[in-house]
């Protein structure tokens, strides 16, 4: 490896060398472009409508349920016991494909902050997917313990 060699440079002022000054390369300094900065996160309005419609994928077997238990209740009905048992198994197909559209709009969610961004505006459809199964299972237990025919 070699030593820095002296180098008596002009100053900018003038023609008079500066005595004693060492040449070094400094490294070279990296401008990043205004565009290539990361941007905060912004939802598009596809991703609007990703979230709105796994809400209602969370909602209608939600919906269902509930209607089909209050109209269960009245009649005692053997045909909405065998409902509840197929809005049972609807309520899983609509809380796969409402689960797959939340994951398609939290993967194409670009910039910094995006699980901020993703939890801020897929809450809703996030508790009306998850609430299913509580309620569901709330209205088996309240239809066992009135009585029920299969």
């Amino acid at each position: 490896m070699q030593e820095p060699q002296d180098f008596n440079p002009v100053s900018p002022l003038g023609a008079q060398p500066v005595i004693g000054a060492k040449f070094q390369v400094s490294p070279p300094t990296l401008l990043v472009p205004e565009y290539a900065a990361p941007l905060q996160a912004e939802l598009s309005d596809n991703q609007h409508l990703l979230t709105k419609v796994a809400a209602c994928f969370g909602a209608f077997p939600l919906t269902l349920g509930i209607l089909d238990f209050l109209l269960w209740i009245p009649t005692r009905a053997p045909v909405f016991e065998m409902g509840g048992v197929l809005i049972i198994y609807l309520g899983l197909a609509c809380t796969f494909i409402g689960g797959l559209l939340l994951l398609i709009q939290l993967c194409s969610i670009r910039g910094s902050g995006k699980l901020r961004l993703f939890f801020k505006t897929s809450r809703f459809a996030i508790f009306l997917i998850l609430a299913n199964y509580p309620i569901a299972l709330g209205i088996v237990f309240l239809v066992s313990l009135m009585g029920f025919r299969i």
